[in-house]
């Protein structure tokens, strides 16, 4: 199977469907094995990058993990992270912290995103790396989960446009391939996912791809907390007033 069809979608045929799913793990490991001991994973307890983590760890069971508490983060995301890195005995696992908080961020030095993707995600790692010399970033980011990523070629490992030396072992791997993994290794997963997210929810107040209004659904004490501190009357309102203090 050439490098390409790695990253194509498999057709109906379920024996085609194994052949693509098989082709994608092997390439996420070469790009693992490559990689693994001399870079970071960057772990958010997602259902993607808790795949990606037990690759690596399944590569160099000692290599550096991170977590960034934004502290706007889900109550059941600090669980599930807590409870996982004591359950896989995570020897190297470190949980950073923002030099600002959410709702005080500074604009962003890089045109274009958002304060809270720079001072909250890239920052904290970038500044982790320097400490410890650590060339690389391994991230469980997938070309499916944004409209964005679905531009970009969809045969690099790389990622578009990051402001991190990252890789990205995933870049190619449909939810369901994650799925499947998480099955086949009998693998956790944040307990988000059963309260209907579809994908990593990020943080609690998250105004971006309609978040919000999921939130409103699975936690709603929060949701009204949100709106009472704000000048907004419903999801909509809400989310124009978050971003005008995060775009």
């Amino acid at each position: 199977m050439s490098s390409l069809s790695v990253y194509r979608k498999a057709g109906p045929n379920p024996g085609a469907e194994d052949e693509v799913y098989a082709a994608r793990l092997a390439r996420a490991r070469e790009i693992v094995q490559a990689n693994a001991s001399r870079s970071v994973v960057f772990w958010s307890g997602g259902r993607d990058s808790t795949a990606l983590l037990r690759l690596c760890l399944d590569e160099n069971p000692d290599i550096p993990v991170c977590f960034v508490d934004s502290g706007v983060e889900f109550p059941e995301t600090l669980r599930f992270v807590e409870s996982l890195a004591t359950a896989w005995r995570l020897s190297h696992f470190t949980t950073l912290v923002p030099r600002y908080a959410f709702w005080s961020l500074p604009e962003s030095p890089v045109p274009g995103h958002p304060r809270c993707v720079h001072w909250l995600r890239v920052e904290p790692s970038l500044r982790f790396m320097s400490q410890h010399a650590i060339p690389t970033e391994l991230l469980g980011d997938r070309m499916g989960e944004h409209p964005t990523r679905r531009r970009a070629p969809a045969d690099t490992d790389v990622g578009p446009g990051s402001q991190l030396p990252a890789v990205y072992p995933l870049w190619g791997w449909s939810r369901e391939n994650v799925v499947r993994f998480h099955d086949e290794r009998s693998i956790p997963v944040n307990t988000l996912y059963a309260l209907g997210w579809s994908e990593t929810p990020g943080c609690l107040p998250c105004p971006y791809r309609n978040r919000l209004r999921v939130m409103e659904r699975t936690h709603p004490a929060f949701f009204s907390q949100l709106l009472t501190s704000s000048t907004a009357d419903d999801a909509a309102d809400l989310e124009g007033w978050i971003r005008s203090r995060l775009d």
